[in-house]
Parts: structure tokens; C-alpha cells; sequence
């Protein structure tokens, strides 16, 4: 049931547009503030290709999975 979960369609929208969102605000952040938050922006942006990464993962087992 928690495989089948993470192994959706939704999963894979989902982890992509929350991957999207923080790059973003990490690039925003980054930019925007000073020395002390870069490194937490820099977090941030590594944080969000974590999550690509995930994503891009899930879409390639479905593709094995896949009927």
C-alpha cells in the first residue's frame, strides 16, 4: 500500500512542483540576503534537486512498472 503510494502519478506531480518551489526561493533567497543566509539558501536550493532527483526516479520505476 506505501509503495503503491509513493510509486503514483500523483507522487511524481507532486515532488516535482515542490522540487520547482525550492530552487526557486533558494535562488530568490540567495540573492536577496546576506552572508549568514546563504548557506541556508544554498540548502534550500540542494534541498529542491533532492527532490527532483526523487521525482525523476519515481517516473523511470513507473516506466519499468509500468503494464
Amino acid at each position: 500500500m506505501i509503495v503503491s503510494l509513493f510509486l503514483s502519478r500523483e507522487a511524481l506531480i507532486f515532488l516535482a512542483i515542490a522540487a520547482a518551489i525550492c530552487v526557486t526561493m533558494g535562488s530568490i533567497l540567495r540573492f536577496a540576503m546576506k552572508d549568514r543566509r546563504r548557506k541556508f539558501a544554498a540548502l534550500i536550493i540542494y534541498l529542491g534537486y533532492l527532490l527532483f532527483a526523487a521525482s525523476v526516479a519515481i517516473y523511470i520505476a513507473l516506466g519499468f512498472l509500468s503494464p
